[in-house]
């Protein structure tokens, strides 16, 4: 029975990179505390673990596959990462890169960059990246380039643990020798070579042999570049930047030319830019040869030794409660986001009748915005009470068929509540889903929280940078947005939101710049202004053109509601299909219109509530009302108390967010002559929502405890129709 620990996945908080399985790897087991017992493989999950502890630091050591160097088999080491192990907080990627020495070599020897020494992707000056993709930017005209690939400072607690470290290590208090000793009992040879081995031969000098294990004894020591010598050949510890590409640097022209354009960079490396842009991650380096023709596997077991203890003396620099309180950051980063119920939102919205919405799903514009390689925007319009909103909750519900793997996040804009009009709401409501399912993105937002704090929800621009961020990165493919109702957004916010998508789109077109991954699906009704603002950008998919297949499935409905409202009223199946084939007749019917003109059959001053016949079911028809204007009035002309029902609504229109049902209690009991709280005669909660059902019937709804208006247009109709609901409204 094995003595080792066995852990769960949420219980590992660190994650250890390697490229190299016989020295790499080797190195950072032989620097664990002690080895935990293997998992279950992850699912959907190729990577190989050891499992292990440091100082009460869980650890996951993960490596390239043998063979597989470079940064797209990086890329796929780390991809996995954030789904089997969801609390890895810290990332350490260990293992060997090239020195780039300067020319003429500096008068301090402890300057200059010697193999066997440890460099840590940290440059020493502000706003200088410690990770670089140095072949991976774009032309931003007038002869500048941008770089793109570039990971940003690490965790403030980790800044502060990598200071302390160095200062223990200049001061002799420090164990990383005792960490470097501890390999030497390996049969791979992690001593360090003899003395004399180090050598730097000229830029313009190639190495005479070739091959992997070839020594430079037949190079011309005349060559060699005169260095001043260090007073001890132990390892020194570097802050410097690291240049990273897809290939090795085996040119040391090329090598002194990188020199030259970084002059922050002290290491080259192949790996680094395959986790750049997926792990906030700290990168080190034992530098192991000078990127030249001379390099060999001669110093590369010692090298990744010597940055293997550096990472083992980091992390027991590091109190795992750092690593909690680095989790706690990203936690109240993540949160700060919340700031509405977006699934309440969506959920106000009805579900769709079967077999509706198909008009929709198989038109072949939807079809070649799901299934084309390009993000694009879909701009879907159609008129007021056609089922737009239960069209995104359809497809929102569904993940539009799609593996949950692929999410869809959303925001539903209405214009009766001021949380539900902001363009701030909804960019934390998409960047609170988006980092819900993606981690490991959390990366984009966590400075500008930092600097913005508890303000970040309230400003656009910030909000706007880090989403742009996101949906550039690599890790947000297969993500879609669904923004449903622009048209309900307040119109400074929503001119703000479309310019910024414009501008999103306009810049990810050009070349060498960053990559769109998110697709967008906008529904809004078909104004022309909202149109023209998305400009050549969207594809359009015009639902008010597709009215015919519309209204087939309108009729669907009809045919539904009947059938519900059928054991009601006591209708035969003959009298549910000449309801059926009256409704269905109507020229200008709509979804909203066929939910209103159910309401006016179930009304109390329904002719069929005297009985049934073919004549009174005719007669209902006949009085329906053809337009969802004409439905809304019907609808209160019904109301038990038309003077109360008024003094409602104007307060639901006024009202700057909606009122809950005991907020709007005790709005209708306050009478003139009462003086005090204590003088309001409220009615009994059980019983008040019945009195606002016969107030208003299904002009109102209720959700959650907030009074809502059913739609859009019933408030439109409200403040356009003075005689009905009073002068107040036109206010």
């Amino acid at each position: 029975m094995s003595t080792k620990r066995r852990l769960k996945p949420e219980d590992y908080t660190v994650g250890w990179l390697c490229a190299l399985a016989w020295t790499e790897q080797v190195a950072a087991i032989k620097m664990l505390d002690e080895q935990h017992q293997e998992l279950p493989q992850p699912e959907c999950d190729d990577n190989a673990y050891t499992y292990g502890s440091i100082k009460g630091h869980n650890i996951v050591v993960a490596c390239l596959p043998v063979g597989q160097p470079g940064t797209i088999s990086a890329s796929r080491l780390v991809e996995s990462l954030p789904k089997s192990f969801p609390n890895l907080r810290i990332h350490l990627f260990v293992g060997i890169g090239g020195g780039i020495p300067r020319d003429p070599p500096s008068a301090n020897p402890d300057k200059d960059v010697r193999l066997g020494d440890v460099v840590v992707g940290m440059a020493e000056k502000p706003g200088v990246p410690g990770v670089v993709q140095y072949d991976f930017e774009r032309n931003r005209g007038q002869g500048q380039n941008e770089l793109l690939g570039s990971l940003d400072k690490p965790n403030r607690q980790l800044l502060t643990a990598l200071g302390k470290m160095f200062s223990n290590y200049v001061m002799g208090v420090s164990d990383f020798h005792i960490h470097l000793g501890g390999l030497r009992d390996l049969r791979s040879n992690f001593a360090r070579p003899e003395l004399g081995g180090d050598k730097l031969y000229r830029s313009s000098y190639d190495h005479v042999d070739t091959g992997p294990r070839s020594s430079c004894e037949r190079c011309n020591a005349d060559e060699l570049v005169v260095r001043k010598q260090r007073q001890k050949p132990d390892p020194l510890f570097h802050q410097g930047q690291i240049l990273s590409e897809d290939s090795v640097i085996k040119n040391a022209q090329r090598r002194d030319t990188l020199g030259e354009r970084f002059p922050d960079a002290l290491c080259c490396e192949m790996e680094a830019a395959g986790v750049v842009d997926q792990t906030h991650c700290l990168v080190i380096r034992g530098i192991a040869d000078y990127a030249d023709s001379h390099k060999n596997e001669f110093w590369q077991p010692y090298a990744a030794g010597t940055a293997a203890a550096f990472a083992r003396e980091f992390l027991l620099t590091i109190q795992p409660r750092a690593v909690a309180d680095i989790a706690e950051e990203e936690f109240r980063c993540h949160q700060i986001f919340r700031t509405t119920d977006y699934e309440a939102q969506k959920n106000r919205n009805p579900n769709r009748v079967q077999s509706t919405c198909q008009w929709f799903l198989d038109h072949s514009t939807y079809q070649q915005w799901l299934n084309e390689e390009s993000a694009s925007l879909l701009g879907v319009s159609a008129n007021p009470g056609c089922g737009k909103s239960v069209l995104s909750k359809y497809l929102v519900d569904s993940n539009l068929g799609r593996p949950a793997s692929h999410p869809v996040c959303y925001f539903f804009f209405k214009d009766d509540s001021e949380d539900q009009r902001s363009t701030e709401k909804a960019l934390c409501s998409l960047l609170h889903q988006i980092l819900q399912h993606r981690r490991i993105l959390l990366q984009h937002a966590i400075n500008k929280y930092r600097i913005d704090g508890t303000s970040l929800p309230t400003l656009f621009e910030s909000l706007w940078s880090i989403f742009t961020a996101i949906v550039t990165h690599s890790e947000a493919k297969d993500i879609i947005c669904v923004i449903d109702a622009l048209d309900e957004c307040k119109k400074s916010g929503r001119v703000a939101l479309v310019h910024k998508l414009n501008e999103l789109y306009h810049t990810t077109e050009l070349d060498d710049n960053p990559q769109l991954f998110v697709r967008f699906l906008v529904t809004s009704r078909g104004y022309q202004d909202i149109q023209n603002d998305f400009h050549r950008l969207t594809i359009r998919l015009p639902g008010e053109e597709e009215s015919h297949l519309i209204s087939q499935e309108i009729d669907l409905v009809i045919k539904w509601k009947i059938q519900g409202i059928a054991s009601t009223l006591g209708i035969d199946k003959a009298e549910q299909q000449f309801l059926e084939e009256k409704l269905s007749n109507f020229p200008h019917r709509t979804y909203l219109w066929v939910t209103l003109v159910m309401e006016v059959i179930r009304g109390r001053q329904c002719p069929l509530r005297a009985g049934i016949t073919k004549r009174r079911l005719q007669a209902v028809v006949d009085d329906l009302p053809e337009t969802v204007e004409g439905a809304y009035s019907a609808i209160l002309d019904k109301s038990t108390d038309k003077e109360l029902a008024r003094k409602l609504l104007h307060c639901v229109v006024i009202a700057k967010r909606p009122l809950t049902v005991e907020e709007m209690n005790i709005v209708l009991a306050i009478q003139e002559s009462e003086k005090s709280e204590g003088d309001i005669d409220i009615e009994l909660m059980k019983r008040f929502r019945n009195t606002v059902r016969n107030l208003c019937g299904l002009f109102i709804s209720i959700e959650k405890e907030r009074i809502y208006l059913i739609h859009q247009t019933a408030r439109e109709f409200l403040i356009c129709n003075r005689d009905t609901v009073g002068p107040v409204m036109s206010s």
